[in-house]
């Protein structure tokens, strides 16, 4: 397996929104291989951070298990279940997801070729407490198009993470609405990932 450097910049600024040598709990769902673009690989590994690594893609299952301390082979919705996850063959780590919905403005090659595998749903409420998360400072989201749905299966009104990072291709989404509902704040945007700030904690 061929990785691609984690994502190094947006971990330093995740960290620096915490007190100097903080030892935090996150969750990262759709951590891909754990590694290539991640956004906590440097939380866990440079500064001891807890992290949950979470990916529906079987396929990722050894590379996680190998580099990553807490890793989940499951999907993230907003209620638990069983659902047919889409594994895009020509580009898994940036198209796989459990509603598929390739942009043709994107770098497909226009020739798309799909695996679909069963995979366990859960939400990240059981997934917290399965893990006995005491507390919960970073949420990770990158699912291809089904981020506000791992949201919506967030009590974020009770868990409160500090920061919340999803991906988005849009500057200006559902998400936006949903999390300034919430007392959210977008603060930057790295790339396709947009990063929201709790007021409250600011």
């Amino acid at each position: 397996m061929n990785y691609w450097p984690p994502n190094g910049n947006l971990a330093d600024f995740i960290r620096e929104q915490f007190p100097p040598e903080y030892q935090g709990w996150a969750v990262d769902v759709g951590a891909s291989d754990g590694i290539s673009i991640n956004t906590t690989y440097h939380l866990e590994k440079a500064h001891r951070w807890n992290v949950l690594s979470v990916d529906a893609n079987p396929d990722y299952a050894k590379s996680l298990k190998q580099h990553r301390m807490f890793v989940e082979i499951c999907a993230c919705s907003h209620e638990p279940g069983e659902a047919t996850f889409h594994i895009h063959e020509q580009n898994p780590e940036a198209f796989s997801s459990l509603k598929p919905n390739v942009r043709p403005d994107l770098h497909t090659g226009g020739n798309i070729t799909w695996k679909k595998v069963k995979v366990r749903v859960e939400t990240v409420d059981r997934l917290l407490k399965k893990w006995d998360f005491p507390r919960l400072d970073v949420l990770c989201v990158d699912t291809e198009g089904t981020e506000l749905d791992v949201l919506r299966g967030c009590s974020l009104h009770e868990w409160k993470p500090k920061v919340i990072v999803t991906e988005c291709w849009d500057k200006v989404g559902p998400i936006d609405l949903y999390l300034e509902g919430l007392g959210y704040v977008k603060t930057a945007r790295n790339v396709h990932n947009d990063v929201f700030i709790l007021k409250e904690a600011e």
